[in-house]
């Protein structure tokens, strides 16, 4: 919702994907332990929202992953309640359309 409002056309969406969401996934571990990563990427990968998806994901599917199961919910929970509101308030204001 929020990218789709910020874009003037869906080429802007597609880029969005590609600059914005594509590097996250790779920061976030898609494909490694982060653990295998040098001390600072480490750090900049848990400041990386889809590094905790992936860990909620490895956790379920695994039963194991780089962080508690706990930490992973909450952190899920408070982004996806943040972007919640987040895309409420751009209803309230109008600049999104139901």
């Amino acid at each position: 919702m929020i990218a789709g409002s910020l874009a003037k056309s869906l080429d802007h969406v597609y880029s969005m994907e590609s600059i914005v969401l594509l590097p996250l996934g790779f920061l976030g571990g898609v494909f490694y332990s982060v653990r295998q990563l040098p001390p600072a990427w480490g750090v900049l990968s848990h400041l990386d929202p889809v590094f905790w998806l992936v860990q909620v994901e490895r956790i379920g599917f695994l039963g194991q992953g780089d962080v508690g199961a706990g930490w992973a919910l909450l952190v899920v929970w408070a982004l996806a309640a943040a972007l919640s509101a987040w895309s409420a308030a751009m209803f309230a204001t109008g600049r999104l359309k139901p």
